[in-house]
């Protein structure tokens, strides 16, 4: 009887623990499910952190991209804008004005601009160069009535002095002018050459041709039988000078005082 009770303790120990044995696996499956399924949903989560951290990367990178062209689009505009600046500081450096006291208003002058000049570094004045001086008075409340159009020429000998009539051509329709121009000539500064001379001749035009000039595109000239061109700089500084030739705006006018 006690041998029959061991044996039946026995079969129940080993029935408990082949019970334990099947729960323990179950138990393991379903952690090992669980553990998957959290893996799966990790790599899910970690495959759009990584896609979300790519379009942040691409994002940054095509903004850095947009910020590096629009500071390479500002810089060239500022060179731009400051070539602009340069150039028409030195177009105003070659115009000088100055108070007319006899005349009343405002006397522009223009410094020799070299409408021929064979030294392409613009140092040396050779053997027929030719500079154009331009100059008027402008009144305080009108444009000018004329201007004065001075022509000097480095020559040798007297080329000018019987052979000096002027034409232009703007934009190629002709523009003659008329009347003869006075005439003198002047021993060059510290050139010893036998005969160089400047020849130097002085038209007076109507205001009217000065702004027909100035106001071209292509400006193409014939002094005697010699041609010249203003361009580039010093046809910018006639379109200047028309410009200071405008009339000043008129002041505004008082209102009457009202009665008391």
């Amino acid at each position: 009887m006690k041998f029959q009770n061991i044996f039946n303790f026995r079969n129940k120990t080993v029935y408990l623990g082949i019970v334990l044995m099947v729960l323990a696996g179950f138990s393991a499956r379903v952690v090992s499910a669980e553990t998957d399924s959290e893996k799966k949903t990790r790599e899910a989560a970690e495959k759009v952190q990584k896609q979300q951290a790519e379009a942040d990367k691409k994002a940054k990178e095509a903004a850095e991209k947009i910020k590096k062209q629009q500071a390479e689009a500002d810089k060239k505009a500022k060179e731009a804008q400051d070539k602009i600046k340069r150039q028409h500081d030195d177009v105003l450096n070659q115009i000088q004005s100055k108070a007319d006291e006899f005349k009343g208003g405002t006397e522009f002058t223009s410094k020799e601009l070299w409408v021929v000049h064979q030294d392409f570094l613009g140092i040396s004045t050779l053997e027929g160069d030719i500079a154009l001086i331009v100059k008027f008075n402008r009144p305080a409340k009108f444009t000018p009535k004329d201007v004065s159009l001075t022509f000097k020429c480095f020559v040798n000998g007297e080329k000018f002095k019987d052979k000096n009539e002027l034409a232009f051509s703007v934009d190629k329709t002709p523009l003659p002018v008329e009347g003869t121009p006075s005439y003198k000539t002047e021993q060059p500064v510290g050139i010893t050459t036998e005969g160089a001379v400047y020849e130097i001749l002085g038209f007076t035009v109507p205001y009217a041709t000065f702004q027909t000039v100035a106001n071209g595109t292509k400006v193409k000239g014939r002094l005697g039988e010699t041609e010249f061109e203003i361009k580039d700089r010093n046809l910018l500084v006639l379109k200047e000078m028309l410009l200071q030739s405008a009339p000043l705006p008129a002041l505004p006018v008082a209102a009457p005082a009202k009665a008391k």
